[in-house]
């Protein structure tokens, strides 16, 4: 019941990996006028997502599908072609205390998954990250742009989803006004 079956050939949709509150303020901004609202979203989380819920306190999951499971996992990640993505959201994992190693580890199986499946097209990754420091390890590992988590608000990760590159913009920004201040 209130479980969507996502569609069986998708691609150049949005993945977000992990689900928290902050999940929701994600759907809810991609769902903006200026966004794109057709896109399939796929979420892939081990965390209990009353799908139901969701569904009925709002039309934006229409078309939005769950998909049960660790983000860091093959199967999981296969099973949400999130090879064929166009954007690929990573939050911090919510529960955990140090989140960042499992979004760097998401990143590099994404990353493998791509390779293994000898596919060349590769998805834009947006990793929120704890600690600043790990930003050249999620990098390396294969994440387009790093977030870091409190620091930016949600609607840049998003805008990032959407027109690729933008947290870089936003990054000079934020650095300029801290410099100028």
């Amino acid at each position: 019941e209130g479980v969507e079956k996502m569609p069986r050939n998708v691609k150049r949709h949005i993945a977000i990996c992990n689900w928290s509150k902050r999940g929701e303020k994600v759907i809810e901004e991609l769902h903006h006028p200026t966004a794109e609202p057709d896109t399939e979203i796929i979420i892939l989380t081990d965390a209990e997502v009353n799908e139901k819920e969701l569904r009925e306190k709002s039309k934006r999951y229409a078309n939005v599908y769950f998909i049960k499971g660790k983000p860091t996992s093959y199967e999981t990640l296969k099973s949400a072609r999130i090879h064929q993505a166009k954007s690929i959201i990573i939050l911090s994992d919510a529960v955990d205390k140090e989140p960042d190693p499992k979004t760097i580890m998401t990143c590099l199986a994404i990353r493998q998954l791509s390779k293994d499946l000898k596919d060349d097209h590769q998805p834009h990754i947006i990793a929120e990250l704890m600690e600043r420091t790990n930003r050249k390890m999620a990098l390396d590992a294969g994440a387009t742009e790093i977030v870091s988590a409190g620091f930016y608000r949600t609607g840049i990760m998003l805008q990032s989803a959407i027109y690729h590159n933008l947290s870089d913009i936003f990054h000079e920004l934020l650095i300029y006004e801290q410099n100028s201040s």
